[in-house]
């Protein structure tokens, strides 16, 4: 479950892209009309996995898919003195730069990034 703050006069609506990975699209660091920090798309490849999926330079990244690797270690192996096991776990991640607790613009990079690591190659889950 996820809440986003709105950021404009109500007129505009959050869009879930499925994005397949590598997604051809560049972001940036900007601020929003009230100067408040954001992460917009910057520029969108030509025929890149981006433009097939409908982002446009301008839109404002509220929230991304990404993958982080933890390892897990069954209780046998814990008893044993093992190290357990790598397991890929995918979740979303805020992109909202005045968020709480608050996220930098490398965080998002790296976030967004971090999709080429999903073992089952799923498209990477762009908001915005």
């Amino acid at each position: 479950e996820c809440f986003f703050e709105p950021r404009s006069d109500g007129s505009a609506q959050l869009i879930k892209f499925e994005v397949e990975v590598p997604c051809g699209v560049i972001l940036q660091e900007s601020d929003d009309a009230g100067g408040r920090p954001i992460v917009v798309v910057g520029a969108v490849g030509e025929g890149s996995n981006a433009e097939a999926a409908g982002l446009r330079p301008g839109d404002i990244l509220r929230a991304t898919s990404a993958v982080r690797q933890q390892m897990e270690m069954p209780t046998w192996q814990l008893l044993g003195g093992g190290i357990g096991r790598p397991k890929t776990f995918r979740f979303i991640f805020g992109a909202d730069l005045d968020a709480k607790p608050a996220r930098d613009f490398e965080e998002v990079l790296g976030a967004v990034g971090s999709n080429r690591l999903d073992p089952q190659g799923r498209p990477a889950i762009l908001v915005v």
